[in-house]
């Protein structure tokens, strides 16, 4: 009963850790300088995609239809990648950045569009514009943290929002690019060979929702912060 409880847990964990963290915000009343706001906005569809994916598998189960909550992904991705274009944007303003986004544009919505066009003869989840996000957003902060260590110290970092909530986005991406990396190649080898290891995607996936739950307290600290 323990490990059922347990795993009914985990396999939430996705959208109840964004939103316990939103409402810590909220109930914090932060006064947030309008660049912090995009990185709510990032926690809200980070909410809303994970909670629709679980609503569209349920609604779909109780009309005995086929569960493919893909198209909800594929969606997110798009959306956590524009609203982090402009976090980052709001951040990292040079000429250079906007090259490093252009490119990076490129290639994630050409992914993007294969993704939409394949939708329909998916049988797995191919997961590679979270792999090119994921990328994108290691070298944003990669870049952010380089810029912190040659401006002079102004303030306490260690007492910065846009420091912790950055710190956040690199520990979630970092741990799970290679995840979303192998996902498809993975889920595509077990449907391809027929082999009946479901525990693969569980274990994968609660390894995921564990990640978030940890980049959530991660944000938490950025909330308590008053620079």
């Amino acid at each position: 009963m323990f490990k059922q409880q347990l795993f009914f847990l985990i396999i939430r964990l996705d959208f109840i850790a964004p939103l316990v963290t939103l409402l810590y915000y909220f109930y914090r009343r932060v006064n947030s300088p309008k660049t912090s706001w995009w990185f709510i906005y990032f926690l809200v569809s980070l909410f809303l995609v994970n909670s629709l994916s679980q609503i569209v598998v349920e609604v779909q189960g109780k009309l005995n239809q086929p569960k493919n909550n893909l198209i909800v992904y594929h969606m997110g991705c798009i959306v956590y990648f524009l609203v982090l274009l402009k976090y980052f944007s709001s951040i990292l303003t040079t000429s250079f950045q906007k090259i490093i986004d252009w490119i990076f544009a490129i290639g994630f919505f050409t992914l993007a569009g294969y993704n939409f066009a394949k939708h329909f003869e998916q049988i797995s989840f191919n997961s590679n514009t979270f792999g090119l996000l994921s990328f994108w957003i290691i070298v944003k902060s990669l870049f952010y943290y380089a810029k912190k260590i040659n401006e002079p110290p102004t303030v306490n970092i260690l007492e910065s929002r846009e420091f912790w909530s950055i710190n956040g986005l690199f520990f979630y991406f970092t741990m799970t690019f290679f995840i979303f990396l192998f996902y498809h190649f993975i889920s595509s080898h077990v449907v391809i060979s027929n082999q009946k290891i479901p525990m693969v995607f569980t274990y994968l996936w609660g390894a995921h929702n564990i990640i978030i739950t940890i980049s959530c307290i991660i944000y938490s600290k950025s909330i308590k912060c008053n620079q």
